[in-house]
C-alpha cells in the first residue's frame, strides 16, 4: 500500500509533534524513502535501497534521518543478496544515521546478537561502527531526553 494512503495519519502525528517511523525502501526503491521523509519521517524501518540515488542520501544526511537496517531480514526476504552486497557500510561511511536492527526475530530466526556478528563477520563493520550505530539507536529511540541519556551512558560504560 502506498505511504500517500496514510498522509492524513502523518500529518496529524507531525502536528501533533508525535515521531514516526515508515516502512520504506525495503523490497521498493528509494522513491518509498522520499515519500517517508516528504511526509516527515526521521526513522526509515529498513531503507536499505536508499544507497540507490546519491541525493537522497544527502538529504537524508542533511536532515538527520535514521536508517533501521536488518540485514538477515533483507536478504531472506531478497532484498539484497548477501551481507556483503549489503549497502548498510556504504551508507554508514556515507554519513548516514545507520542502526542495525533484527526486523522479525522469530520470522528471521536471529538476534541482536547474530546481527552484530554478521556486522563485524561479513559486511565489514568495526567495533567503532557497532557503536556508533548504538548511539544513533539512542538518539533516535522515541524516548524522554533522560532516557535517551542513560541509553548513552550504557552504551558508553559498555566498551
Amino acid at each position: 500500500m502506498p505511504l500517500k494512503n496514510f498522509a492524513p495519519i502523518f500529518a496529524l502525528a507531525t502536528k501533533l509533534g508525535l515521531p514516526f517511523t515508515c516502512h520504506a525502501g525495503d523490497s521498493q526503491g528509494p522513491d518509498t524513502v522520499r515519500d517517508a521523509m516528504d511526509f516527515g519521517a526521521k526513522r526509515i524501518g529498513h531503507g536499505h535501497h536508499i544507497a540507490d540515488d546519491e541525493a537522497l542520501c544527502r538529504r537524508a544526511v542533511r536532515d538527520g534521518v535514521t536508517l533501521e537496517i536488518c540485514p538477515t531480514s533483507n536478504i531472506q526476504c531478497q532484498s539484497q543478496p548477501s551481507y556483503a552486497a549489503h549497502p548498510a557500510k556504504r551508507l554508514l561511511v556515507a554519513g548516514l544515521r545507520v542502526t542495525i536492527n533484527t526486523d522479525n526475530m522469530i520470522l528471521s530466526g536471529i538476534d541482536l546478537d547474530i546481527e552484530y556478528d554478521h556486522c563485524l563477520n561479513d559486511m565489514g563493520f568495526s567495533r567503532a561502527d557497532l557503536v556508533k550505530m548504538l548511539h544513533y539507536s539512542a538518539d533516535a529511540a522515541f524516548v524522554s531526553e533522560t532516557e535517551r541519556q542513560a541509553l548513552h551512558a550504557k552504551i558508553d560504560a559498555a566498551q
